[in-house]
């Protein structure tokens, strides 16, 4: 990623942590462990709109206002 801001930089680096594969396949586990069967169905669509609407927003921040989206 390639901006000339620090805590865009950051800001940016933190939201691709929650998009982390890895985290998810972690989160899912805890979900069934720990979660009650009334709250599993939710719980995991919620976190799974919000991974990709991360997604859209740092893609939309490349391309429409940071214009730099060519080096991803």
């Amino acid at each position: 990623m390639a901006t000339n801001s620090l805590y865009v930089a950051y800001f940016m680096e933190f939201l691709l942590g929650f998009t982390f594969p890895g985290k998810s396949i972690v989160m899912y586990n805890y979900t069934m462990e720990i979660v009650g069967p009334q709250w599993r169905q939710a719980f995991v669509n919620i976190n799974s709109i919000f991974d990709t609407g991360v997604i859209m927003i740092i893609s939309v921040y490349y391309q429409k206002i940071s214009k730099n989206w060519i080096y991803l």
